[in-house]
């Protein structure tokens, strides 16, 4: 395929995707929501002179999401993982980064009088919510009984969603009679814009669940990073896949979402995902056709398009396409407000540690440890966990 690098030709691609997907009941989203790294695969060079705008327009992809979403969204994901097999992956995530992050907390000195948390894609909240349950809930663990004053900075460009956010917060507040020791600031913003108020190194911790892959660049981390002290924690749960790497991944989301019913062949389709095994299969249908044809789709890169480097990158790519088949089916049986995009800026785990300690981040023994803990306690190989990196002291 034909790599194109001027705007206008960029734009045309762009239009073409969604055209030859507009059969599926899973809306694709623009192809510039994929990461900067898989453009080429899409058809996209990114050079000097259109960087910057591929930034915006990847960015404005993005903000259609989040712009025409509400909190019913995450019920949306909720019931689609759990359906698939996976669980409710976000709240076991929203769990564990609850925990790490007490863990951290209960490591300051006794006199420290003030920690700042930044949740960085908030939503509706439960991300906050799952952290101030974790320091202050008795029944679960001794509660944080010390110092500091606790400021949530709750960073999330919806304001319907910050509102329901800072409600369930101000809930949690009476609940636990901790009026005092939580404050909450909202800010309705994209988190690199907000960030650029905390100059001097202003952010205890740093959180995000399932926000930061809503970028194709990251230059949001290097955002974060400044933002943070030194050897502060930023505490990422996310879902890590090759989906939308290649547009022949791509094809066999949409061919199993068309061919939902036939449960043979999806159960076959997967498990040749899982095992890493040439896709043998025959599927017959003109969208589909168009679609290969568009991205000069060979037999070899369908056949091949899931063989993934180790078992665990396997389960993920297998989880993840579990996941937007049931996401079509919801979406086949009833009128859903809140769209969700399968294009997104997904990528592997070891991808994702290179991009933070390019950006200023660094791995410890202690980060390291939790993360392996959490990939044990998931068992879907890659597919969603938490990781903590620490700002670098240089």
């Amino acid at each position: 395929m034909k790599l194109a690098s001027s705007v206008s030709d960029i734009e045309i691609r762009v239009n073409d995707i969604n055209q030859l997907t507009a059969w599926s009941p899973v809306p694709l989203g623009s192809i510039l929501r994929v990461s900067d790294y898989a453009y080429p695969n899409w058809g996209i060079r990114v050079t000097d002179q259109n960087r910057d705008w591929l930034y915006s327009a990847s960015q404005d992809a993005y903000s259609v999401e989040w712009k025409d979403t509400d909190p019913s969204l995450n019920a949306l994901v909720s019931q689609a993982s759990t359906n698939a097999g996976l669980g409710d992956v976000n709240s076991i995530m929203n769990q564990k980064i609850g925990d790490y992050a007490y863990d951290y907390v209960a490591g300051f000195p006794r006199n420290r009088d003030k920690c700042v948390i930044a949740d960085i894609g908030a939503g509706a909240g439960a991300t906050s919510i799952a952290i101030a349950k974790a320091l202050f809930d008795s029944e679960s663990r001794k509660p944080v009984s010390f110092g500091p004053v606790f400021e949530f900075v709750l960073i999330e460009p919806s304001s319907s969603r910050l509102a329901a956010a800072s409600n369930a917060i101000n809930r949690l507040k009476d609940e636990y009679r901790i009026p005092h020791s939580l404050h909450v600031r909202c800010i309705a913003s994209t988190e690199i814009a907000a960030l650029r108020e905390y100059e001097g190194s202003a952010i205890d911790i740093a959180v995000a669940n399932a926000s930061i892959h809503h970028n194709s660049f990251t230059d949001h981390l290097a955002e974060i990073s400044r933002s943070l002290k030194i050897g502060a924690s930023f505490i990422i749960g996310d879902w890590y896949d090759g989906l939308s790497e290649r547009p022949a991944r791509i094809y066999w989301m949409l061919a199993l979402i068309a061919k939902r019913d036939d449960a043979e062949l999806v159960s076959r389709v997967l498990r040749s995902i899982e095992n890493r095994e040439e896709l043998k299969m025959g599927i017959k249908s003109s969208e589909l056709k168009n679609f290969r044809k568009y991205f000069s789709l060979t037999g070899d890169e369908l056949r091949f398009a899931f063989m993934a480097n180790n078992p665990k990158q396997a389960l993920a790519d297998a989880g993840i396409v579990r996941f937007w088949l049931e996401v079509g089916k919801i979406f086949a049986e009833k009128e859903v407000k809140s769209p969700i995009y399968a294009l997104e800026g997904h990528e592997r785990v070891a991808a994702r540690k290179r991009s933070l300690v390019n950006s200023g981040f660094c791995f410890d023994e202690d980060s390291k440890t939790k993360y392996a803990e959490l990939s044990r306690k998931i068992r879907k190989g890659d597919l969603a966990t938490v990781m903590v990196a620490k700002k670098a002291r240089v």
